[in-house]
């Protein structure tokens, strides 16, 4: 069996991630938090920004940040609150803009897998 690689690299699917899995809270524990600390956050948000503009998105990732902090901080310790960002499966413009947006945000981290 011959596996053949496009000469551009491509590989036919979309670029960008379509989904980030992350934790928002207070920045001093979003990454000194053990796991078994991380389950006990008390539900998971989505926002769904597929098919919003750019500046949509960002103003939505704006307030959510501000509501999520509040959410997470009037919760147990370890004061943070599990979110899905969905980016949707077009262009990467929304995966970098949320990528990007995580990256600029001390109140944002990835969410370790396995923690809901």
């Amino acid at each position: 069996m011959s596996h053949h690689m496009p000469i551009d690299g491509s590989f036919g699917g979309k670029a960008g991630r379509t989904l980030y899995p992350i934790l928002v809270g207070e920045a001093t524990n979003l990454f000194r938090t053990p796991q078994r600390s991380l389950r006990k956050t008390r539900r998971n948000v989505t926002m769904d920004l597929h098919g919003f503009s750019r500046y949509k998105a960002l103003d939505m990732l704006r307030k959510g940040l501000r509501e999520w902090v509040n959410e997470a901080m009037k919760g147990e310790y370890p004061f943070v609150v599990a979110v899905n960002i969905i980016c949707g499966g077009g262009n990467q413009v929304l995966s970098e803009l949320v990528a990007q947006f995580i990256r600029d945000n001390p109140q944002f981290a990835n969410r370790p897998k396995g923690i809901a």
